[in-house]
């Protein structure tokens, strides 16, 4: 009977032992064999440590690893890494040669921790699962599974873009956008944002000037106080990165519309024309968001209150006028308040030297102007002697229907005339509510005079305006022309028996008559004077008016003398007006 046996020395080699019969080992004889091949079994799996798992969430088309480490009693031979059963990845040790190896822990040499690379670019987009998989050289397998989420597509266009926190030019670098992601579906969710700001003034794919920048944020949907490079416009291209991190910049959203300015405009007060003293000019410019509005106002040197002077554009910046005419005199100090559209302002007081801008008013030099209806008045000369010389009348009365002729004059503050001037003539009704007409415009003659005549009309003021020049101040002069009202009487018969009537009928001639008509007295001359025996009405539309009296008390024959008066009242323009007188023979009982 023979037995064989092995040992092993220093656990890297064996020796054949052959035993014969039921003797020990020191009684043997050595035997040779030759082709001898020897299996060792092993039942013991790896141990599989994974250092760095996979990431969790989505994935994109970029390489990633799964670093692990594997022990066995033997050693580990492979590696390989798959996807829904697919081998992606592996790694062949090369130390076990099942026909040569003579080694009973051929892998045992130790190599940690292993990487496992997986190129998802050939992963197909969706849900998967990873296993990493560790052999020892007994074909022992050792795995771990893990979810593999992938997305190879970029986000879709962000929409409705729009600066969150209004449009236009601003002096805050704080710009507020929003917009609206599109929906996830089965992809992975928006995780951030990449945008770039380029120059407003940009061609398409000009990136001169550009400045880039990502922000991250599940969910996203806005940027929060986005600052703008610098100041002027710009324009904001943004487009979407998702959890996978895909992102296409070809996919961007652009926005207009972000304006910013820091810088208040530049401003300073010209010097004052002498061709032109009143009005006031400022230069003013800005560069970024351009002029909003100027504000010039005036202040009187001991006053609180700043008065504001009208401002309009012009070339270069802005005037305005100081008006001598409404202004009380006084010396000034002037200031300018400039807006620019992004709400800077400058507030400038001074010329372009820094002197400050003060003026003295009046401005211009001063005007005279005189009118009315001339009249010869006497007046008593120092010897006794009565003389006579004309005057103007500034509140000249007129008969219904008549014209007056009014005369005028303009001169300088020496008395001097200013020849082939204009004067506008303007009036107003005697009326409430009604305002200013323009009637003409008439031209001074060589001695600075000229004449109106105001033709015939209600009671009405009339308004004389010399408008002045760029150097000479305006003047202005009322006239109140007094109309009297025009009234008619006539009786229907001119002589009557006591105990019989007399019709007395007539028309108010002025015009206009107020709707509910106007209110006359009808009066009778008696030895105590005009007394007022009746009121008739004149009507509202045609002026007409009657009424009839009834004689009994005449005993004698008598001649009676009648009239009737116009009232002066309101709502109705014109003076008080009398008829004339009217005469009826009433014969008595005798």
């Amino acid at each position: 009977k023979i037995m064989l046996g092995l040992r092993c020395l220093m656990s890297n080699s064996c020796d054949v032992i052959t035993m014969v019969g039921q003797t020990q080992y020191s009684g043997v004889d050595w035997v040779a064999f030759r082709g001898l091949r020897l299996t060792l079994r092993d039942d013991v799996k790896p141990q599989l440590v994974v250092a760095q798992p996979l990431s969790d969430g989505w994935h994109g088309a970029e390489r990633t690893s799964v670093s692990f480490t594997a022990t066995d009693n033997v050693g580990i031979a492979g590696f390989a890494a798959f996807v829904d059963g697919k081998r992606l990845a592996d790694l062949d040790r090369h130390c076990y040669g099942a026909s040569s190896n003579v080694l009973p822990a051929p892998c045992a040499e130790t190599s940690a921790p292993w990487s496992a690379a997986v190129d998802l670019s050939q992963v197909a987009h969706g849900s998967h699962v990873l296993v990493i998989s560790a052999v020892d050289p007994a074909g022992n397998i050792a795995e771990r599974a893990f979810p593999l989420l992938v997305d190879h597509n970029a986000p879709a266009t962000p929409r409705a873009l729009r600066i969150a926190s209004g449009t236009g030019w601003r002096s805050e670098n704080r710009f507020d956008v929003a917009w609206a992601n599109p929906a996830d579906g089965d992809e992975s969710p928006i995780a951030g944002a990449d945008y770039e700001l380029c120059p407003a003034t940009n061609a398409p794919y000009d990136s001169s000037g550009c400045v880039g920048g990502q922000v991250r944020g599940e969910g996203l949907s806005e940027l929060s106080a986005l600052e703008l490079p610098g100041d002027g416009a710009w324009r904001l291209s943004l487009s979407l990165r998702d959890a996978a991190g895909n992102a296409d910049r070809d996919r961007a959203a652009t926005l207009d519309g972000l304006r910013l300015d820091r810088e208040p405009p530049a401003a300073a007060f010209a010097p004052l024309a002498p061709s032109d003293p009143t009005r006031v000019r400022l230069t003013a410019s800005d560069a970024a968001s351009g002029l909003a509005g100027v504000t010039v106002e005036a202040r009187r040197r001991g006053e609180a209150e700043w008065r504001a002077l009208s401002a309009q554009p012009e070339a270069g910046g802005y005037s305005a006028v100081v008006d001598d005419e409404q202004l009380p005199a006084g010396r000034y100090e002037l200031r300018a308040r400039v807006n620019d559209q992004a709400g800077n302002q400058r507030i400038v007081a001074a010329l372009a030297d820094g002197q400050p801008l003060e003026l003295q008013l009046p401005l211009r030099g001063g005007t005279a102007l005189s009118v009315g209806r001339s009249t010869r008045v006497r007046v008593k000369s120092a010897r006794g002697k009565p003389r006579y010389h004309r005057v103007l009348v500034r509140k000249p009365h007129a008969g219904y229907g008549s014209a007056v002729a009014l005369t005028g004059r303009v001169t300088n503050a020496a008395g001097n005339p200013r020849s082939q001037v204009p004067v506008e003539v303007l009036e107003r009704v005697d009326l409430p509510g009604l305002e200013w007409r323009h009637l003409a415009t008439v031209t001074t003659g060589s001695s600075g005079s000229f004449t109106f005549r105001a033709l015939p009309g209600p009671a009405r003021a009339l308004r004389f305006r010399y408008p002045g020049t760029a150097t000479t101040r305006p003047s202005v002069e009322e006239v109140e022309l007094r109309v009297r009202a025009g009234v008619t009487l006539i009786p229907s018969r001119d002589y009557v028996r006591n105990g019989h009537s007399v019709v007395f009928r007539g028309r108010l001639l002025g015009r206009p008559i107020p709707r509910e008509g106007k209110l006359l007295t009808l009066q009778a001359l008696t030895s105590r004077g005009w007394r007022t025996f009746a009121t008739p009405r004149a009507g509202g539309r045609d002026g007409r008016w009657t009424y009839r009296y009834h004689f009994t008390d005449t005993t004698s024959t008598v001649r009676y003398a009648f009239r009737v008066i116009a009232p002066k009242e309101a709502g109705y323009p014109y003076e008080e007006g009398i008829s004339r007188v009217a005469r009826v023979l009433v014969l008595g009982r005798g």
